[in-house]
């Protein structure tokens, strides 16, 4: 009987037993979190709807760049966009 238990405690079997124990327990952990998250309302991420480009690139720009509070760089912008304005129709009319 000694013999017996010896064999079966030193044979290889139970390895691969665990282990595909494991993987079989995390995957339907995983498949659970994946039909929670698409049937239950309050799991379901709001990053899911479709974004718009031209908004979401407004957003970002907003983050980003600074407004411009000191008025004499205020000025010297509006005047260069004024200097550049007549360029742009020259070239629409080149063109």
């Amino acid at each position: 009987m000694e013999s017996l238990f010896v064999v079966l405690a030193s044979a290889g079997w139970e390895t691969p037993v665990i282990l595909f124990s494991l993987l079989g327990f995390f995957g339907l952990v995983v498949l659970g979190v994946i039909f929670a998250k698409r049937h239950i309302k309050g799991l379901q991420s709001k990053d899911d709807q479709p974004i718009d480009e031209e908004k979401a690139i407004e957003e970002e720009l907003k983050r980003v760049l600074e407004p411009i509070e000191d008025e004499k760089i205020q000025e010297e912008m509006a005047k260069a966009k004024h200097e550049k304005e007549p360029d742009a129709d020259k070239d629409k009319s080149q063109g």
